[in-house]
């Protein structure tokens, strides 16, 4: 090999590597290092800023579900309010994870985006594809009634209303509980079980009242 070119490949290594180093930074080391620059940002753009460029570098990780919640939130429907954007975001982010339980996290997030959108379609066929994914459970429940009653798609709306309600019992709430590895006592059970009632009450849905066919 001759001089010249072991010096080639030496300068592309010295190059290389820390470039790959950065490339395989930890994530946690990074959330945390852009946490510090999101609370010394002084505007929400600049806030923002900070975890798009943290999305760029670390598109697949434990942070990416709240990472994206954070911007669709407080960019697209907060900053610019653009609903068809965010979906947009949305869609670019999970086709970049690996994990189906990630991309069916991601998609959630769409759910209120639609129901801003007023799409009842599109949020009808978001229903169908996350139900087709897994069971739904009482948060997902709520978050279609929520955005269905917001897009006046009423059908849609009754139609998780009736799913979320049948999570409203001690029972329910303890096998969900236990599913997830939590302890829950008898008083808190109860009053998660009131709390799950009284929301439908504030939906204004009828849930529980003789409705027209």
């Amino acid at each position: 090999m001759s001089r010249k070119l072991l010096m080639i490949i030496t300068v592309v290594l010295l190059v290389a590597v820390p470039a790959v180093a950065r490339e395989q930074q930890d994530p946690r080391a990074d959330y945390q290092e852009t946490m510090t620059k999101y609370r010394a940002a002084k505007t929400d753009e600049e806030k923002c800023t900070v975890w798009f460029d943290f999305l760029k570098r670390n598109p697949d990780n434990d942070f990416t579900y709240g990472t994206v919640n954070y911007l669709v939130r407080s960019h697209y429907l907060g900053h610019i309010n653009d609903p068809a954007a965010a979906i947009k975001f949305i869609d670019k982010t999970v086709s970049k994870v690996a994990s189906d339980d990630r991309k069916r996290g991601l998609k959630s997030l769409a759910i209120g985006v639609y129901g801003k959108a007023k799409d009842a379609g599109r949020l009808k066929a978001l229903s169908a594809e996350l139900a087709g994914l897994g069971e739904l459970d009482y948060n997902m429940h709520e978050s279609f009634t929520d955005a269905a009653v917001e897009a006046e798609a009423w059908p849609l709306a009754l139609e998780h209303a009736d799913a979320a309600l049948k999570f409203a019992t001690p029972e329910a709430i303890r096998a969900e509980n236990e599913k997830a590895g939590r302890e829950m006592d008898e008083l808190r059970v109860k009053k998660t079980v009131g709390a799950h009632r009284s929301q439908h009450g504030r939906q204004g849905l009828g849930v529980g009242q003789p409705r027209k066919s």
